[in-house]
């Protein structure tokens, strides 16, 4: 058996290539698959029969963990604007705090 570029085989659309058999290392034939996670969806890939679990996830289990993963993105999103949100306040405050200062420093100046 040749070697193949996978990683080139699985992007060519139009490629009738795709037709021929494609081998794993176990000497098996390797189907191609398409991704449906969020990460990655429609990616294609080759999926060897050794690869992985052997327990097929049906389709109310593959939806509802799509949507967890959506929800997750959501609120690690949501953590982040609270993060940068606070931080932006904190830097209001420690700026209002500086003017006060200088302002403060100005009119002692201006008695001495």
């Amino acid at each position: 058996m040749r070697s193949i570029n996978l990683t080139n085989f699985c992007m060519e659309e139009d490629d009738y290539t795709t037709k021929k058999k494609v081998y794993c290392n176990h000497g098996l034939v390797v189907h191609l698959k398409t991704s449906w996670i969020s990460n990655n969806s429609g990616r294609r890939y080759w999926s060897c029969s050794y690869y992985g679990d052997k327990e097929n996830i049906d389709l109310k289990s593959k939806f509802v963990i799509l949507k967890l993963i959506q929800k997750l993105g959501e609120l690690e999103n949501i953590v982040e604007s609270s993060q940068t949100s606070a931080t932006a306040f904190e830097l209001i405050e420690v700026t209002e705090e500086v003017d006060k200062l200088t302002r403060e420093i100005s009119n002692k100046m201006m008695i001495v």
